[in-house]
């Protein structure tokens, strides 16, 4: 036994041994050749293509709305609008200013890369579909519009749009967009009319500069030709930078210290905007493709790892085959099938266990018939206990005939009793059905004890508590009456003087209580755990009537309904039952 332990054991170590050596092998040779093909140069070459292509993005991006505003110089709403002389007629200007807002409005749909489009007019007007004037200043008067007519053949980019006479309804912040201006000449005479702007969105710019880096503390910013810093992902060392360090149009990289680290620079300039695209980043940093090398290997270790776990896998699987067969079997038996049976064809450990359970499933069968059949002598002893019961209705019926004879004879006391009687056994019969409506139950255990104050005299008094509203609920018959019984027989009757019995029913967050308090002998409280635990276990160990009741309210609500037992602070107990708002039935 022990030698096949530590032959598993060996197998075991040897097959990761093996496996743990080749991806280290393989890992290291790999690394070690595409690390000595890792050249500086070509990483520089890379990083200035790369800052290229996010000037050229860039320029496209700006360009494609630069040229919708040029477009939209030339609308005719937009000329009529614009050539309105200070003094004009209301009606038409109120119309052209409204199909105006609206064309900006339906460009700026188009235009997803453009919070607004505001149109300033030389006489002092503007139309927006997004900005509103901060103070009565026209906006003629503003830096962005003297710039813009004083080259009308030129865009014009505004990278900081602060300290403007104007506001936003979208509330957003003026750090978040650049600011395009263009001017609008008359196509007729060539005279400065005004002015388009919009503020174009860094969104995009954001996304794009946010995917890429450039190694440890590495980042790629765009500074425009004022030297101010249009957009930079969050990195405190651009804001060290010295905008006459790219004066010149040399796309040479350069080397310079900031602080204590030492960062290498490369940088694109757009022939459109003169905006910078600056890439920097560490100079030890290692360079882009000797990271890409480390993740390479990376990849093949996992990779060889991968393999490795599926080797000892199918190592594993023949090993503990056997013992999953008997583990499906034993599942198998876990539902219910005892007609399952081991096979022994595996290793003697194994087989061992597989006979052990061969012998425990012939006894459970064993005692699964034994049970059957006490089952069916006891559900045939009840079928027999129930024939020999009088028949309900004939003896209902016999009631029926007592009542109006002692009627007939003035017998009122005699009339009186056979009558609560009668009405006893015709709800208890309810043409059958197991819901009857809280009216019936309550007339039901009213008719109760009535007989039973009959017996006891004053030895028994009862009061009845209850909302009118719920007398129309529906709910299972007879649930009330074996309560009564039970205050009655265990707490009034071996009491000595005069017993109350209390019956209060109420509503508590939309669940029906129904509360019997009596103030009779009452029962010792360790007595009254024990009695608890059998009713929420749904146990017999109890009085019939209680335990019936319990049982049925759990069958119909669920077992989080039913009764339970506390001591009355009075004397005596207090049986609780609850169950949920049932409507009656239609």
């Amino acid at each position: 036994m022990k030698n096949h332990t530590k032959t598993l054991r060996f197998r075991l170590m040897a097959s990761f041994s093996v496996i743990i050596i080749f991806c280290i092998l393989l890992t290291s040779i790999l690394g070690s050749v595409y690390y000595s093909n890792a050249i500086s140069e070509q990483n520089m070459t890379y990083t200035l293509q790369l800052l290229e292509q996010v000037q050229s993005n860039m320029d496209t991006y700006i360009m494609a709305t630069q040229k919708h505003m040029s477009a939209l110089a030339l609308d005719k709403t937009l000329l009529d609008y614009m050539r309105l002389g200070k003094i004009c007629d209301e009606n038409i200007r109120l119309n052209l200013e409204t199909e105006l807002r609206q064309i900006l409005t339906d460009n700026a749909n188009v235009l997803t890369q453009v919070n607004g489009l505001l149109v300033s007019c030389e006489n002092g007007r503007y139309v927006s579909n997004e900005f509103y004037r901060v103070t009565k200043d026209p906006l003629n008067q503003e830096q962005w519009y003297q710039d813009a007519a004083a080259s009308p053949d030129h865009h014009h980019i505004f990278s900081k749009p602060i300290r403007r006479n104007l506001r936003n309804w979208k509330k957003y912040s003026n750090n978040d967009v650049v600011m395009l201006t263009t001017a609008v000449l008359d196509p007729i005479d060539g005279k400065l009319l005004g002015t388009i702007s919009v503020d174009l969105k860094l969104e995009e710019i954001e996304v794009f500069l946010a995917t890429l880096k450039l190694g440890q503390k590495g980042t790629i910013f765009v500074m425009d030709e004022k030297g101010e810093v249009v957009y930079t992902p969050l990195n405190q060392q651009v804001y060290r930078v010295r905008a006459e360090w790219f004066a010149g149009e040399s796309k040479d990289p350069f080397v310079t210290r900031i602080g204590s680290d030492e960062f290498t620079f490369l940088y694109s300039v757009s022939d459109n905007t003169r905006w910078k695209t600056i890439g920097m980043f560490l100079t030890d940093t290692p360079p882009a493709n000797v990271v890409t090398m480390q993740e390479i290997m990376m990849l093949v270790a996992v990779v060889s790892l991968a393999l490795g776990i599926f080797l000892a896998l199918i190592l594993t699987k023949t090993i503990t085959k056997p013992i999953f067969r008997l583990q499906q079997l034993i599942m198998q038996a876990e539902k219910g099938d005892f007609t399952v049976h081991y096979e022994g064809r595996d290793s003697y450990d194994v087989d061992m266990l597989g006979n052990s359970f061969n012998i425990m499933i012939t006894k459970i069968r064993a005692l699964l018939s034994l049970v059957v059949e006490e089952q069916k002598n006891k559900r045939k002893a009840e079928i027999d206990a129930l024939q020999a019961q009088i028949n309900p209705h004939f003896l209902y019926n016999t009631l029926d005939t007592i009542h109006w004879m002692a009627k007939e004879y003035k017998a009122t006391d005699i009339e009186n009793i056979v009558a609560k009687l009668s009405n006893l056994f015709r709800i208890g019969l309810s043409h059958g059905n197991e819901f009857i409506t809280l009216q019936d139950e309550l007339t039901h255990v009213e008719c109760y004890l009535y007989i039973q104050k009959i017996r006891y005299e004053d030895k028994l008094n009862y009061s009845v508590t209850i909302n009118p509203s719920l007398l129309a609920l529906t709910v299972p018959k007879l649930i009330v009456q074996p309560l009564v019984e039970n205050a009655i027989y265990h707490g009034i009757k071996p009491k000595k003087g005069n017993g109350q019995i209390i019956l209060n029913i109420y509503e508590e967050n939309d669940i029906l209580c129904i509360d019997v308090a009596d103030n009779g002998k009452g029962i010792e409280p360790d007595k009254l755990e024990q009695l608890n635990i059998s009713l929420k276990n749904r146990q017999k160990g109890m009085g019939v009537g209680l335990f019936n009741v319990n049982e049925r309210i759990a069958m119909h609500f669920g077992e989080t309904f039913g009764v339970t037992l506390s001591e009355n602070p009075g004397g005596g107990i207090v049986s609780k039952l609850r169950c949920p708002i049932f409507p009656k039935q239609q």
